[in-house]
């Protein structure tokens, strides 16, 4: 008799498999495993060349890379076969280096990013949550909590969001397949993301099966709108060092920051044009609509007119 189990903890968004050949634009970071630095794994996943599975066919030997592939399971060198029976319930999980998000890299929060890899599974046909293969996407801010989406809130237990699931009940594969997550949007506060693959045979029965092969994992971002962050001015003074710095999101860093044709700054401060800060020591009071203006990587542009107030010196009238 099979009984259930139910194991890590993540939430899941519509997904999707794409079979054959598809066009993607150039991806945020792409990793092959011909040369896996930063990859952390435990369980029964291993790298392993395509010759070391030399008795499993052309069809699983057919790698989308060169030469290597992750690999859950374990190889028998004589028979040149793999399989994930050990007599034990397996499991294991292997997760990809953290991608750097925010700054001037290329992953902002607010934008929109999907997982791409191919693989190939083989597992038990059973009409029941055994044999799990899932890939989530996980996200970190800098206190080190996840993001989790369905309380839209930061938690320090390790959650993510679950871009792809299939278990016994789904069909196996005759040959390595393209798999494209839906849009996942980055949350506000990240500063890491990274993938992370899971496998959980859930019990005992039946692992005398191939495994999972994922090879060519590349994550994709559509930027989201440029525009300026930066909603109020604080308050200067006349005579006083004054310091403000703007804030953009969205496009593609790096930014460049300018004052529209049509606006000025208060004579006194300057603006800087990479870092967005304004500074100096005004030496005019008033009340000044300033108009700025953001552009990036991309050539985008956003608009915003803030307004600076500029109290006279202290004692004067």
């Amino acid at each position: 008799m099979r009984r259930g189990y139910t194991g890590w903890v993540a939430f899941s968004v519509a997904l999707f498999l794409v079979a054959g050949s598809l066009v993607w634009g150039a991806p945020v970071v792409r990793w092959d495993f011909e040369a896996p630095v930063g990859w952390e794994r435990w369980g029964l996943w291993r790298f392993v060349e395509a010759r070391e599975l030399g008795g499993e066919g052309p069809e699983v030997q057919n790698f989308p890379s060169a030469s290597t592939a992750a690999y859950f399971g374990v190889v028998d060198s004589r028979s040149g076969t793999g399989r994930y029976e050990t007599g034990a319930r397996v499991e294991g999980v292997l997760s990809s280096p953290w991608v750097p998000v925010g700054g001037a890299s290329a992953v902002q929060a607010g934008d929109l990013v999907r997982v791409r890899f191919s693989h190939y599974r083989q597992v038990e046909s059973y009409n029941g949550p055994y044999d799990k293969t899932i890939a989530y996407l996980c996200f970190l801010n800098m206190a080190g909590r996840y993001w989790n989406p369905t309380t839209q809130a930061w938690q320090a237990a390790e959650v993510g969001v679950q871009v792809f699931y299939k278990d016994s009940s789904h069909l196996c594969q005759t040959a390595w397949q393209a798999f494209e997550s839906e849009n996942v949007q980055v949350p506000q506060g990240a500063v890491w993301a990274r993938v992370l693959f899971r496998f959980d045979s859930v019990d005992h029965v039946e692992n005398h099966y191939l495994g999972w092969l994922v090879d060519n994992v590349e994550l994709h971002r559509t930027a989201a709108p440029l525009a300026i962050a930066t909603e109020n001015l604080k308050d200067a003074r006349v005579g006083q060092w004054y310091s403000h710095s703007l804030e953009g999101k969205g496009g593609t860093p790096p930014y460049a920051w300018a004052v529209g044709a049509s606006s000025r700054l208060p004579a006194g401060l300057v603006l800087n044009r990479e870092q967005g800060e304004i500074t100096g020591t005004p030496t005019e009071a008033g009340t000044f609509a300033i108009e700025f203006v953001l552009t990036d990587e991309a050539r985008g542009e956003a608009k915003k007119t803030l307004t600076l107030v500029v109290w006279p010196a202290a004692g004067s009238f």
